[in-house]
């Protein structure tokens, strides 16, 4: 279900992000466009996990590249590049990572 969703570009449902609360490690996209994200990557990891943030699409390849991620949140727009063209470039390049844009 989670695949089909993402690969037409729709919201994932709530209550499907809820069974990622055990992910240990999020690599965020905070974008200005949509405050809060922080705060609600931390709703899903609680204390347990851990956030690590970029600003922009090609800081989001780049920590990948450099280190393991169990999780991406994405913005549906980063100032370089789509939350949707960035997941696809993280799926083809990492296919077993979960990735989800966050809309408001």
């Amino acid at each position: 279900e989670i695949e089909a969703l993402l690969r037409e570009g729709r919201c994932l449902p709530s209550h499907l992000l809820e069974q990622h609360k055990s992910t240990r490690s999020m690599l965020l996209a905070e974008s200005s466009q949509m405050p809060g994200m922080f705060a609600i990557a931390h709703s899903m990891l609680g204390d347990s996990g851990r956030i690590q943030t970029a600003q922009s699409g090609s800081q989001v390849l780049e920590m990948l590249g450099k280190q393991a991620f169990d999780l991406v949140i994405l913005p549906p727009q980063l100032p370089d590049i789509s939350g949707q063209d960035l997941l696809r470039q993280i799926q083809a390049a990492y296919p077993g990572l979960p990735g989800y844009i966050v809309t408001a």
